[in-house]
Order: C-alpha cells, then structure tokens, then sequence
C-alpha cells in the first residue's frame, strides 16, 4: 500500500526540474525497491532530474546508463554481503571515471560515516534517505 501511495504521488508531482541529474540503481536484491522509490520520489519533489532503472542491475552497466543520461550524483543499492572495502574501492572509482559529485550507498547493515573523501556516504533507513536528500 505505501509503496502504491509513493508511486502516485511520484507521478502527479508537477515539482520543475531544477537541479542535476542523479542515477538511483540497484545493484542488489529486490527488496530495496521501496526504498529505492522513496528516495526517487524524494529526490524529484526537491528538483532533481532522476534516472530510475528499476529492476536489478550489473555494476557495468552504470557507465552505460551514464553515457546515455549524464549524472553527477548516483544512490546505489549495493548487497550487505559485498565487503565494505570492495563497495568503497568500486564507489572511488566510479566517482573518478564518471567525475561524480556524490555517491549514496544504501544496502549496508549500518551506517559507517563517509567514504571516499567525504563524497560517499551510507544510508540505513528511510530517515536517512530523506537526511541525505536535503543536504543536497
């Protein structure tokens, strides 16, 4: 029913679109997608212009979706078991390649601060989704 109520409300937003693009993938399991649809509905209402894919993705395909749609920010759903290390080197170096701006990694089990100098952070919960949306 939420997630039905958040789709609704995304489609009849009239919010103009202000501000950068940013990618919102998952690269993870299904059971993200609520939380990928808040933050999606989130990020418009405050202006943003969203790529949303959707389903899951591979990890390579974030460049192809990046050279069809450019973004300077990307929220990805990552599985909690990919190692901390291995999600912080993969965001380092998307964030070098794609020369991004900001990167949200959700997925994890808790929130571990940023990442990657300042420009990666972890978000845990729907709270903190809305967290980082505003500080946007």
């Amino acid at each position: 029913v939420i997630k039905a109520m958040i789709i609704a409300e995304d489609m009849i937003l009239e919010a103009p679109l202000t501000r950068e693009a940013v990618a919102v993938i998952n690269l993870g399991d299904r059971e993200a997608e609520n939380n990928l649809i808040f933050l999606k509905y989130l990020l418009r209402k405050r202006g943003f212009d969203v790529v949303y894919t959707e389903g899951t993705l591979s990890a390579g395909e974030i460049e192809g979706i990046h050279s069809i749609k450019p973004f300077t920010i990307l929220a990805l759903n990552i599985p909690a078991s990919e190692p901390d290390e291995e999600v912080k080197k993969f965001c380092s170096n998307l964030i070098r390649e794609l020369k991004l701006k900001k990167v949200l990694v959700m997925g994890r089990y808790e929130s571990s601060g940023s990442w990657v100098e300042g420009k990666t952070e972890v978000a845990c919960s729907p709270a903190a989704l809305a967290a980082w949306a505003d500080k946007l």
